[in-house]
């Protein structure tokens, strides 16, 4: 909170150097025209629901159609998140084992954020190029990072475990489960290897 002007200003006005305070007086040298910062930070929780679910539903539109070109689109789209996703995800993760960075530290986004999403682009890329061994690891691991991002969101509750990541389980929580959804209904390897 320090690198904001103002918070740096509210904190330094409490420190005291040998029982003296560090801040006797002060001035304003500039008055700026622009409005005042908000008080609050606010809440992108909504909007970030919102355009998760909408995501969500056109990957389950397109992942539940029978023609080729709205499977394709699906693998592509799923495939994109996923590898961002996952690319995220190991970075948090890389930065909570080999450094000491606080903010990454038993970060739990990582349940919603994980690496195990880098294997199911792989395998999503072996689907768009119909490979037999790719849908029963896409199921498999989607199943695993939907479970993990529901867990993440149902642990909420716990005393403890209070960081403030809303945003984060609102903006990739519905989409995980609804990759795993399609590509749990998919039929299995023999259709997938054939078509």
């Amino acid at each position: 909170e320090t690198f904001i002007p103002m918070r740096l200003r509210e904190a330094l006005r409490t420190v005291n150097v040998d029982g003296r305070p560090l801040v006797i007086s002060e001035r304003t040298l500039f008055q700026s025209s622009r409005e005042p910062p908000p008080d609050s930070v606010p809440s992108y929780l909504p909007r970030y629901l919102i355009g998760s679910v909408l995501f969500a539903g056109l990957l389950v539109l397109f992942g539940s159609m029978r023609k080729g070109w709205a499977r394709r689109t699906f693998y592509t789209l799923a495939g994109f998140f996923e590898f961002l996703v996952g690319l995220v995800g190991t970075i948090m993760l890389a930065l909570w084992l080999f450094t000491n960075h606080d903010v990454t530290f038993r970060n739990e986004n990582l349940l919603q954020s994980n690496l195990f999403s880098l294997v199911i682009f792989v395998a999503l890329l072996g689907m768009l190029v119909k490979r037999a061994w790719a849908p029963k690891i896409a199921a498999r691991f989607t199943l695993v990072v939907a479970g993990l991002s529901v867990l993440g969101f149902a642990i909420q509750v716990l005393p403890g475990l209070d960081q403030t990541n809303g945003e984060m389980i609102a903006m990739l929580l519905p989409v995980h489960v609804a990759i795993a959804w399609v590509l749990s209904r998919r039929v299995p390897v023999t259709q997938e290897a054939t078509t």
